[in-house]
């Protein structure tokens, strides 16, 4: 049995090690394995020692395998990163852009009077938000509560009905 993994040694020392795809693969160690387990021409040693190496075989490649797709990932990663790091610089870039004082049209030589106006239309505006947010909260708030009294109803309901 082991005069048949000799051509893969063979071919491992012809390529310097790397065999190519069509040699190895999970198949053939996995046939390998199954002619080394069937085999009666060998000691129990030897076809202990060669069903381990044809395993260890099987786990390396699946582990290359595994290492060639986490390097196609990263390699993937590195060609996208440029783009990405651009879109966060635009995005930022927006976010700095939209500031809020900057809407303010305002510059040292505005008024007193101008300034205490446009406060008392910014403190205005944010009464009438801060009271529609507490009426849509206390609207969420009984919503809500309605399931529960809803159940509660619904359990009266039927006491009744059984009672009756």
């Amino acid at each position: 049995m082991f005069l048949a993994a000799m051509p893969l040694l063979a071919a491992a020392g012809d390529l310097g090690g790397a065999l190519p795809s069509s040699l190895v693969s999970a198949p053939v160690l996995e046939a390998r394995i199954a002619e080394a387990q069937d085999a009666v021409d060998i000691t129990d040693e030897a076809r202990d020692r060669l069903v381990a190496l044809y395993r260890k075989s099987l786990s390396n490649l699946e582990t290359a395998q595994a290492n060639e797709a986490a390097a196609a990932a990263y390699r993937g990663t590195a060609e996208d990163a440029p783009a990405q790091i651009e879109a966060l610089r635009d995005a930022r870039a927006e976010a700095l852009a939209d500031d809020p004082l900057a809407q303010l049209d305002l510059d040292r030589d505005t008024p007193l009077s101008e300034l205490q106006r446009r406060l008392q239309e910014e403190r205005a505006d944010l009464a009438a938000v801060q009271a529609r947010h507490d009426d849509l909260a206390a609207r969420l708030a009984l919503l809500q509560a309605r399931p529960g009294a809803v159940r509660q109803q619904l359990s009266q309901a039927d006491e009744a009905r059984e009672t009756a």
